[in-house]
């Protein structure tokens, strides 16, 4: 049986970030990521699936910017979810005097006895 959740919380500028890691034995569907700039001036934000299985990253968000005071929203529909596996991640960036608050929505299933490669 699956549950949903949600983390947030502030970014630290110019840091890479870690904000999610999928727990062992269990599978996510990465449904939404919201962003909020808090100053008066736009600043740019960086998202990144890492993939633990082949160790890669694939970016999501290239330095995308988002307008002083304003959201960004990725996902967030019924259709549009990325799936994430054990030990994966989701990782955020935001450039050097920005403030950042986020919030990540996933959907945590426990994985079933039977395990399919890809």
């Amino acid at each position: 049986m699956s549950r949903k959740i949600s983390v947030g919380g502030s970014l630290t500028p110019n840091t890479k970030t870690t904000v999610y890691t999928v727990p062992t034995k269990n599978s996510a569907y990465w449904q939404l990521l919201f962003l909020s700039n808090h100053l008066g001036s736009n600043k740019s934000v960086s998202a990144w699936w890492y993939n633990k299985h082949n160790n890669t990253e694939v970016a999501i968000l290239d330095t995308v910017n988002v307008d002083a005071k304003k959201t960004l929203q990725f996902g967030g529909n019924a259709n549009e979810t990325v799936v994430l596996e054990e030990g994966d991640e989701i990782r955020l960036l935001v450039e050097t005097g920005s403030s950042f608050t986020y919030i990540v929505t996933l959907d945590i299933t426990p994985k079933s006895a039977v395990q399919f490669n890809v």
